[in-house]
């Protein structure tokens, strides 16, 4: 109970202090990289699908990650991951949902929901339409997530360095979000940056 005491506070501290812009953003167009059967299971034409991804420090030591997606499959969960360099203490995968560690309690609370509630989940709109803003608290270009912030017994993972990875994968086999694990999934877009 201290710990999860402790570690709110952390979280609360390392988010609540200024946001100013730390440097220039990094902003890149994301591969699609949805296979024909995934797009035909998720019942939509990928042709024109597109997405954006803009990532900026800031001076408290959070990363803003910001990513856009244009004519996905309309109305569909979808998850944002970033790749580790290793396993994950919690789950051995070798990604982990790109969220503040500080908000993997609420990820694995709403893992069988449908609804996006967690950090890393959004909804695409009627036209496949969605703005998706991520705030890590971490400084992505320290190459580290940390894990110790969530559970100040477990150890930090490098993330995959140079290049950073991240993945959005649809929802469209079951539309749950799954928690700290991928599950059954559509890889849709990615990037490396």
């Amino acid at each position: 109970m201290r710990t999860k005491l402790l570690t709110a506070v952390l979280c609360a501290a390392l988010l609540g202090t200024s946001t100013a812009s730390a440097g220039a953003p990094t902003r890149k167009s994301m591969d699609l990289i949805i296979s024909e059967a995934h797009a035909a299971m998720c019942g939509h034409d990928y042709s024109r699908a597109r997405a954006t991804i803009r990532v900026r420090e800031r001076r408290n030591g959070t990363t803003r990650v910001v990513i856009r997606v244009r004519n996905a499959a309309p109305n569909r969960l979808h998850t944002v991951w970033l790749k580790l360099d290793g396993a994950s203490p919690i789950t051995g995968a070798g990604a982990t949902p790109a969220a503040g560690a500080c908000d993997l309690e609420d990820i694995i609370d709403n893992a069988d929901t449908q609804s996006a509630v967690g950090a890393n989940a959004f909804y695409t709109n009627d036209r496949g339409h969605a703005v998706v803003r991520i705030t890590l608290d971490f400084r992505l270009s320290e190459g580290v997530f940390p894990f110790s912030l969530h559970d100040d017994s477990l150890g930090d993972v490098a993330i995959g360095n140079a290049p950073f990875t991240f993945r959005v994968i649809s929802r469209c086999a079951d539309d749950l979000q799954h928690g700290l694990v991928p599950g059954p999934h559509e890889p849709t877009f990615q990037v490396s940056l």
